[in-house]
């Protein structure tokens, strides 16, 4: 008589009962093929899968992208032997494709006590990377949902007038719960990132703070920018952001390219924008002291804008 054994679809997650004597099967209900390597005593007297068999599980599970699956076969094996090295890198690698970057990090942590090797490292490095490309993405998307909230009501130029009060504090509330947010990300990934990627948190975290006007210490963040990354460009345009509300502006893009493809490639052009940078800061921390002084300084501003954009 066949003896059927215990299996889990690394796909669906069905419980299902499987012939020992087959090397492989599908489940019933998804489709998904099922690598059957389970040995008589684990499951008869231990009532568990072998480590074997829960590590083919889980690369059945990454492969097909099942990656909660896998998180829970390679915590199977760690049940069995918590110092198998080999199981919390795979626990690592399936978490950061979970965007559980603080668990995965734990794990490879946890994985470089037990054998601090190159592999170890790389993994490590490869998520810490990740981490930060979500980090960058995460602020991005944010910083365009505040531009959103904030052009609802019709043209950018005339939020003052049409927004009103309630949804200027809508707003106001919306990018102090973001930049809350944002920043405890941001210095989470520059704790653990020391490399010349970095430096790209440095120039977020510099814009998020030039965008509710804290342009000196802003300045700050740049430099700390420029001096991992001589290479990056900062351009911070502080009067231009604290006008519109978010570095993500259509109009602080606009100014942005102007200032790049036109102004930086002539010597006068150059010398406005040094000077603009130094009598700027001051500036922007007046303008972000009030809704009504943006207003006034985005219709100044505005044909500016709309030159930038013709001629570039």
């Amino acid at each position: 008589m066949v003896e059927l054994v215990p299996a889990v679809c690394p796909r669906c997650g069905a419980n299902l009962q499987l012939p020992e004597n087959l090397e492989k099967a599908h489940c019933i209900y998804c489709g998904t093929e099922i690598i059957i390597e389970i040995k008589k005593p684990d499951i008869h007297y231990h009532g568990v899968g072998s480590i074997e068999n829960y590590f083919k599980m889980a690369d059945v599970a990454l492969t097909a992208k099942n990656y909660q699956s896998a998180v829970e076969y390679c915590s199977k094996v760690l049940e069995l032997d918590t110092s198998n090295k080999e199981a919390w890198l795979k626990k690592a690698i399936a978490l950061s494709n979970l965007a559980k970057y603080d668990e995965a990090i734990a794990c490879c942590d946890t994985a470089m006590t037990l054998s601090p090797d190159e592999k170890t490292i790389q993994i490590r490095k490869e998520i810490v990377s990740k981490y930060i490309d979500w980090i960058i993405e995460k602020v991005d998307d944010l910083g365009k949902e505040e531009w959103e909230e904030a052009t609802l009501v019709g043209d950018p130029a005339d939020v003052f007038l049409q927004s009103g009060t309630i949804a200027r504090s809508r707003l106001k509330v919306m990018r102090e719960k973001n930049n809350k947010i944002l920043f405890e990300y941001i210095d989470r990934g520059l704790a653990l990132d020391k490399s010349k990627k970095s430096a790209q948190l440095y120039l977020l975290k510099g814009k998020r703070l030039g965008s509710v006007g804290r342009t000196f210490l802003a300045k700050e963040y740049y430099k700390k920018a420029k001096e991992i990354d001589p290479n990056i460009k900062t351009g911070p345009c502080f009067i231009a952001t604290a006008t519109y509300g978010t570095p993500m502006a259509q109009e602080v893009n606009a100014l942005k390219q102007w200032r790049d493809t036109t102004l930086m490639r002539t010597t006068s052009g150059r010398a406005v924008v040094k000077i603009y940078y130094t009598i700027s800061p001051p500036i922007a921390d007046f303008i972000s002291t009030s809704e009504r002084l943006r207003y006034i300084t985005r219709r100044f501003i505005n044909p500016f804008v709309h030159f930038a954009r013709t001629s570039t």
